[in-house]
Order: structure tokens, then C-alpha cells, then sequence
């Protein structure tokens, strides 16, 4: 298919993923709803709605909906990357990489981690650089346990409490 048959509306929210690969009317993509490593998107035009999102990994259509509404309204500011996040709060990428926060669809994902040190079933999405106003949003199964961000590393410590801070960067 060439470029200039694509649908337009998917052509907008193609920009906004990475990963795309075009096939027939729509395309793959990594899903800016969940830490996608493997592109388990589908994006296709839709018969009583513009677009069909289907998440192989699980996310539901509205929660991947969010998220590109998410990645929409960010496209006009500087993409928020894993370099951009370490530049700004002067830390090391490879500090920040240690910790298991990677790019993602002009996001950065933040894991949150259990006791046991396995990844939470929610994690924040760095949507902005500075995490005013719209900055960040929780992400993963609706209802997910929260847990505080560092859980893992409290035990290691052999402390058997904790500090709450404002977000993962504090």
C-alpha cells in the first residue's frame, strides 16, 4: 500500500507510536498503555468508530485510547526520553536505564517493583519533563495494586520503614 492510501486518521496516531509497521489498512505498534518491548499493538480503521485499538497484552481499548489522547497532547512539547529525564534532574542515563526506566512512544516508563522485587502490575509514564499539571499518569490493569516507588529496595536496606515523597524523582 503506498504512503499516500494510508488513512489519515491512522497516518496522526502512527506519528505518535513507535514501532509502527504498516500492514493492509492499519499497523502494529508498541502500545504506549503498558512497558511494550514487543510491538503487541493493532491500529486499524474502524466501521462504527474511526479507529480499532487492540492490545494483544491485555490493555483494554479505552486504556490504550487514553494514552494516545495522552501522547496527543504532548506532541507539542519536547519528547520526554530516558537522556531528556537524566539531563534535566542531573543524573546519569545509565543510573536511570539501573533502575529500569526506558522510552516508550515519546514517554518514559517508570517500574514500580513488589517487595520481591517483580514488577507491580502499575507503573507511572513520564508524559512531560516537568511533572506539573498532566505530567505523568499511572498506567497498567485498572484497580492494580499502587505500591510506594523503591518498595524493593527496602528490605535490602534493613529498614522496616519508608519515606513518602512526591513522585519517583524526589
Amino acid at each position: 500500500m503506498s504512503i499516500a492510501a494510508r488513512d489519515p486518521r491512522l497516518e496522526e496516531i502512527a506519528a505518535l507510536l513507535e514501532g509502527v509497521k504498516w500492514n493492509g489498512k492499519g499497523f502494529t505498534a508498541s502500545c504506549p498503555a503498558h512497558a511494550d518491548t514487543d510491538p503487541s499493538l493493532s491500529v486499524n480503521p474502524g466501521d462504527k468508530v474511526d479507529v480499532v485499538y487492540h492490545c494483544h497484552a491485555g490493555c483494554t481499548q479505552d486504556e490504550v485510547l487514553t494514552a494516545v489522547q495522552d501522547l496527543k497532547r504532548g506532541a507539542t512539547d519536547k519528547p520526554v526520553t530516558v537522556e531528556a529525564l537524566a539531563e534535566m534532574k542531573g543524573l546519569s542515563v545509565e543510573f536511570l536505564e539501573s533502575l529500569g526506566l526506558n522510552n516508550n512512544a515519546g514517554t518514559v516508563i517508570v517500574p514500580y517493583r513488589l517487595a520481591d522485587g517483580k514488577r507491580a502490575p502499575r507503573h507511572r509514564r513520564r508524559l512531560a519533563l516537568k511533572a506539573s499539571g498532566k505530567g505523568s499518569a499511572w498506567t497498567g490493569p485498572k484497580g492494580g495494586l499502587i505500591v510506594p516507588y523503591g518498595l524493593d529496595r527496602l528490605q535490602g536496606e534493613g529498614r522496616d520503614f519508608c519515606f513518602l515523597v512526591e513522585g519517583e524523582s524526589d
